[in-house]
């Protein structure tokens, strides 16, 4: 566990062991605008990353899920944890040891996310 404060760096603790690993870093965050940040980072240093959101585009989000393997940082907020899709793709990856790693960005993320999706609690 690593506590930072507000702009400590803390994406750091995260960025830097997905670049070097070989499998994608779930990332769970709560706040949109972080996430956005996070993205635009990675896409200024050229670090793979998609972000599984409210806001993306149907076909997008459908062409992200297939290639989910070429990714280092997949970004989800906790509302997007419960779609039934990408809940089977993170059972088969996380079953078949195809994720590095999941982390929450704050800690009020894990609550965010064990209150919408109560029948997950454990299964990450």
């Amino acid at each position: 566990m690593t506590i930072l404060g507000t702009g400590g760096r803390k994406s750091l603790t995260y960025l830097f062991p997905a670049v070097i690993s070989s499998k994608p870093t779930v990332v769970v965050s709560s706040i949109k605008s972080l996430t956005d940040d996070i993205l635009t980072k990675c896409s200024n240093l050229d670090i793979a990353a998609c972000k599984f959101t409210g806001d993306i585009p149907k076909e997008v989000y459908q062409s992200q899920l297939l290639n989910l393997e070429n990714f280092k940082v997949v970004l989800i907020t906790p509302k997007i944890i419960k779609d039934r899709e990408l809940l089977e793709v993170r059972k088969t990856f996380s079953e078949k040891g195809k994720f590095e790693r999941i982390l929450f960005d704050k800690a009020h993320t894990i609550v965010s996310w064990i209150c919408i999706s109560p029948g997950l609690q454990g299964s990450v």
